[in-house]
Order: structure tokens, then C-alpha cells, then sequence
């Protein structure tokens, strides 16, 4: 799994670079306050970046709500296994 991984990321890495050496050129970045010249890789990159920041910012909300209901859930089990072996300590009564 290493090695698939290691493999992985080297082809990556390559494509990345020949992405930002095909894509060398200069566009005007425009923004609120001003604009600026960057490289259209840069551009590209840091947008993805960006992308993916905000896609875990927005997955980070169900995460923690499923960990507090995982620790819910898991303080009434606890509380279940207790109850049973309780159970199991009583004397079983003789039904007349």
C-alpha cells in the first residue's frame, strides 16, 4: 500500500509540474481591494486549496455532531451492560 501511495504521489507531483510549466502565463487576478498579475498555475492551485479548505470546513460540522452521538451512544451502552450484570446477580425466584 506503500509503494501504490508512493507511486501516487510522484505521478501527481509530475503532473502538477508540468500543469504549472504548461500554464506559465500571467493573467490579472482582480479582487475587492485591487488586482494583481499571477501565474495562471498559481492561480489554479491556490483555488484548489481553497476548495478543499472549505470542503472540510463543511464536512467538519456532521463529524462532530456524529462523534457526540457516538459518545451518547456509547455512555447507554455502558449504562445497558450495567443493568445486565445487575440481572444477572439477582437470585432467581422458585414460581409457585
Amino acid at each position: 500500500m506503500r509503494i501504490v501511495f508512493s507511486l501516487l504521489l510522484i505521478l501527481v507531483v509530475i503532473f502538477g509540474l508540468s500543469f504549472a510549466v504548461e500554464n506559465w502565463h500571467t493573467v490579472q487576478f482582480r479582487y475587492y481591494i485591487g488586482s494583481r498579475e499571477i501565474a495562471l498555475s498559481l492561480l489554479l492551485v491556490a483555488t484548489l486549496f481553497a476548495g478543499a479548505l472549505l470542503g472540510i470546513a463543511a464536512s467538519l460540522f456532521p463529524i462532530l455532531r456524529l462523534y457526540g452521538e457516538l459518545r451518547h451512544l456509547r455512555k447507554k451502552m455502558a449504562l445497558a451492560r450495567e443493568e445486565i450484570q445487575n440481572l444477572r446477580t439477582i437470585p432467581v425466584r422458585d414460581v409457585p
